[in-house]
């Protein structure tokens, strides 16, 4: 990040953008950890911004994890503005577990 030369290509970020959306309207719904370990959507988008947050700042590969924690940050704000009435969708779903 402090490099100069660095560049950073590709559509990681907004695929986290997609992601932290659909986690906003099914919490509880299953996702597919390397396609066979089901976890929670919830607590997957959990895991997903600590290890994103944890390797942005060890910075120890070619990876751009804040593109991906940011686009994560940017579904969820992105889907609050157009639609604010799924902040409530999902506290009703996450509680009514």
């Amino acid at each position: 990040k402090d490099n100069y030369y660095y560049n950073s290509l590709g559509a990681s970020g907004a695929t986290s953008s997609v992601l932290f959306a659909f986690i906003l309207f099914q919490p509880w719904s299953m996702l597919y950890f390397f396609g066979i370990i089901p976890i929670p959507a919830i607590l997957f988008g959990i895991g997903f911004l600590w290890y994103s947050s944890r390797m942005s700042k060890k910075s120890v590969d070619n990876i751009n994890h804040d593109a991906h924690f940011y686009g994560a940050v940017w579904g969820v704000v992105f889907t609050l503005i157009i639609k604010p009435h799924v902040g409530l969708i999902f506290l009703n779903k996450l509680l009514s577990f």
